[in-house]
């Protein structure tokens, strides 16, 4: 069952944007930041066991069904500049508060690919001026599965990040110089219709797509997103 909200949501997204189809059952926002799988999932991986002892800083996820940690069928486009649909170059970014003094280890988060390089560069940044700041750690994610797919994957860190309480932080994906071509998928979340979370993107116009107008190669506070996107920040005391 598709929540009538998420899909009232979509439809004004896509038709304020003149949607298009993008070919092989996905359809694109005119500008290329929202996607909509029009076919079924066909690839499925049960999420693995979150260990025992891990804190949860940050957490969006859903848990209690499996077959749903997050909406597989829709989210939010990451490109880089030689992108095979024609975009500009766009990255995504989230925020969220730390619940107390923390070190991160795991980042878990639902992405998927939709062409090029099968690969995506997610952060964690700090926050400078509600922005995000500087990487705080950076990891490069290959072999994400097909859009739509489900489920979810993590990035981890065996030294750890240290993290502050009541400090706001940004989930950040990118590209890169070895992933010019990708185009990926950041899913929406499935537990929180209700609640919207800072929401910032990058936009570079340098090569190819429409223009990012005051907002070309800097970060730009794109208001407050929901449904949210799909991660989880886990970590130790």
């Amino acid at each position: 069952m598709i929540w009538k909200p998420f899909l009232a949501l979509t439809a004004l997204a896509l038709a304020s944007t003149a949607a298009i189809a993008a070919g092989d059952g996905v359809v694109l926002s005119k500008d290329g930041s929202v996607a909509i799988a029009t076919r079924p999932v066909t690839t499925y991986s049960p999420p693995g066991e979150t260990p025992s002892g891990l804190v949860t800083i940050y957490s969006n996820m859903g848990k209690k069904y499996p077959k749903a940690p997050y909406f597989s069928n829709g989210g939010f486009a990451i490109y880089g500049p030689n992108n095979a649909a024609g975009y500009h170059e766009l990255w995504d970014a989230v925020a969220f508060t730390s619940n107390g003094n923390h070190t991160v280890t795991r980042i878990q988060f639902a992405a998927n690919i939709m062409s090029g390089t099968n690969e995506i560069v997610v952060a964690l940044y700090s926050d400078v001026g509600g922005l995000p700041g500087v990487a705080l750690k950076t990891w490069r994610m290959s072999n994400l599965p097909p859009f739509p797919s489900c489920c979810t994957i993590e990035a981890k860190s065996t030294s750890g990040i240290p993290v502050t309480d009541g400090t706001q932080y940004w989930i950040v994906f990118k590209t890169d110089d070895t992933n010019k071509d990708s185009g990926v998928i950041w899913n929406y979340n499935t537990t929180d219709m209700v609640d919207y979370i800072p929401f910032a993107q990058y936009c570079s116009a340098d090569v190819g797509g429409a223009s990012c107008g005051a907002y070309n190669d800097i970060w730009r506070a794109a208001g407050s997103l929901s449904p949210q996107l799909a991660f989880a920040v886990l970590g130790s005391d």
